[in-house]
């Protein structure tokens, strides 16, 4: 309808098509509606000219200011179609627009118990943090759009702003919800995009005073944020399209702890007779160390959980086995040999040790990673070090049964009970295997307690 109406008329009444349509993106219960209803908007605005797109953005604004959260919500939904529409011209708007946005990301927005007007028709608290729950995930998306189409992630002129808007964004990180973590960790994803880690690492070790958010304290901003991408990787909420999304940002968090890693050692050879942290840590200022050993250890780790406690899932494990892949080319040669054991090590277990359960596209995985490895070290390094890893798990395997054994004879009784707890738990497992194969045994067993 648009496209045949004259451009003089469309101008004239853009606001009486402008406010009805937006309604229908929060208010419309068809979700194939409210896509229509964004293409729509979307072509209205394209065919506008600028001033009159103002205007509307006015109302916008007037949204993203009032008190209901419906209003603020749907300002955020309309923002990103302005962003769409406009692109690199957006950016005009992004003086007034960041500090609301700023405020309404704000974790202090949902912590607070705030009383919600009889307008919003919330009628529970659960609705209340439903509701607050969809507008922090409009706003975040509107954020994504706006990072993409416009310079404002290094934009000197904009830092405060946005130093306040990133640790909203890691606050968010490990939100209950799954799809504001999933647009939480895309939001980082372009913050690391837009920055190389030598160059980052050199603006650190310049120690000039900088607003930017990743270069204030960057030894502990990358502590933190592995560890918070750790926690993402070994929640229950995991999804393909997250683990993909953590295993880039880890892979640049990797390699600035690398080239961390390497100053520290410098800074240790030249200065011998200071005092500084454990060799190759990074010391933060609440005295943690992280280092990329830790890192490999950690995420080896999430992957041999997965593996023992449920091996018919394997996006954990996958996903480690990526980030693995990548974090060794970045490495290089060099780079991989003082890592090689640890590198090698969900590789091995993959491939090598015996479980209940095979994933056959895991295993392809696991096997096109390993001969990754081996092209990169040579067949020689390689050898050496799965070599090396054989022995080192066998004699682990063989200490445990030693240990087992003499436990046996010096307290039988804890053995015992051991023993009848494991076996029970076969039972359990044998009968929750049969029932779900034949479903009718549970429903005779039923019927003779009743009886």
């Amino acid at each position: 309808m648009f496209s045949s109406f004259p451009e003089s008329m469309l101008i004239e009444y853009a606001g009486f098509f402008f406010v009805p349509l937006t309604s229908r993106l929060v208010n419309d219960d068809s979700a194939a509606c409210r896509k229509l209803t964004a293409l729509a908007i979307k072509s209205l605005l394209a065919k506008i000219d600028a001033d009159q797109r103002q205007k509307l953005f006015s109302i916008v604004l007037l949204w993203f200011k009032d008190e209901k959260i419906s209003l603020q919500r749907l300002a955020a939904q309309v923002s990103g179609l302005f962003v769409e529409v406009e692109e690199k011209n957006f950016e005009k708007r992004l003086g007034t627009v960041l500090p609301l946005v700023s405020s309404l990301v704000s974790p202090d927005q949902f912590k607070m118990e705030e009383t919600v007007k009889e307008e919003e028709q919330v009628s529970s608290s659960e609705g209340l943090h439903r509701i607050k729950d969809h507008l922090l995930f409009n706003t975040l998306s509107f954020l994504v759009k706006v990072f993409k189409h416009c310079q404002v992630i290094k934009n000197p002129s904009r830092q405060q702003d946005m130093a306040q808007i990133w640790e909203s964004v890691e606050a968010h990180l490990l939100h209950p919800h799954a799809w504001v973590r999933l647009v939480s960790s895309r939001l980082l994803g372009l913050l690391f995009a837009a920055w190389k880690p030598e160059e980052l690492v050199a603006g650190y070790e310049k120690g000039t005073t900088s607003l930017d958010y990743l270069q204030k304290d960057l030894p502990t901003k990358v502590a933190k944020l592995c560890d918070d991408f750790c926690t993402q990787l070994r929640s229950p909420l995991l999804e393909n399209e997250l683990g993909e999304q953590i295993v880039k940002n880890l892979v640049f968090l990797a390699k600035t702890l690398q080239i961390l890693d390497g100053k520290t050692e410098s800074r240790m050879e030249n200065r011998q007779h200071a005092t500084v942290a454990p060799e190759g840590n990074l010391s933060t200022k609440d005295g943690t160390c992280l280092t990329l050993t830790a890192l490999l250890n950690n995420m080896n780790k999430i992957a041999t959980l997965e593996a023992s406690q449920t091996p018919k899932h394997t996006k954990k494990r996958s996903s480690v086995l990526r980030w693995v892949a990548a974090v060794s080319i970045n490495l290089g040669k060099d780079g991989i040999e003082p890592h090689l054991a640890d590198i090698l090590s969900p590789v091995y277990r993959e491939l090598e040790l015996a479980t209940t359960y095979i994933d056959s596209d895991l295993e392809k995985l696991a096997q096109e990673v390993l001969e990754l490895i081996k092209s990169l070290v040579g067949r020689e390094t390689f050898s050496r070090a799965y070599a090396s890893l054989q022995q080192t798990t066998t004699e682990a395997r063989e200490t445990r049964k030693r240990k087992k054994a003499l436990e046996a004879v010096a307290d039988p009784a804890k053995s015992a009970r051991k023993k009848l707890k494991k076996n029970l738990a076969k039972k359990e497992t044998r009968k929750r295997k049969i029932d779900s194969i034949k479903p009718e045994r549970k429903l005779k067993a039923f019927r003779r307690q009743e009886h």
